[in-house]
């Protein structure tokens, strides 16, 4: 038979190796959840919401707010009809904060556009780790 303090020994073993266990399981290694690769995905939106808007063809301003919970926002890509219309660095390393840029909508032809604005975390090219806005619609009137 099996003396107590033994027994005392084996039972921490075992709640050991279940606390390790339970522990790894907790951590998610999922990219769109924080976990064992400690991947933050940033959340990114426009400041004034995704309302429809008509302007006239002429630069207008946007503004985003960007946030990440662990890293930092380092570059920002802009999307305008669905191609790549540019992009801008964030010099600073904070995990959140505004930013605002020019959309030149003078080459533009007149009708109904959208803007996509998306977000990656970490150092430049490190890692894929972003996040996109909504589409915000707006409409050109020549």
């Amino acid at each position: 038979m099996i003396e107590s303090s033994q027994m005392h020994r084996i039972r921490l073993t075992i709640l050991a190796f279940l606390s390790i266990y339970l522990l790894g399981a907790c951590q998610s290694i999922d990219s769109n959840s924080p976990g064992m690769r400690m991947d933050y995905r940033p959340t990114i939106a426009f400041m004034g919401g995704t309302a429809a808007f008509s302007t006239k063809p002429e630069p207008f301003s946007i503004g985003i707010v960007y946030e990440v919970e662990r890293g930092y926002i380092d570059r920002i890509d802009v999307e305008l009809d669905g191609k790549p219309a540019g992009s801008h660095y964030i010099i600073e390393r904070v995990n959140r904060g505004k930013f605002q840029f020019d959309v030149d909508a003078s080459a533009l032809e007149e009708g109904e556009h959208e803007l996509r604005i998306t977000g990656f975390q970490g150092a430049r090219y490190a890692r894929t780790l972003k996040s996109s806005t909504k589409i915000l619609k707006f409409h050109v009137i020549k």
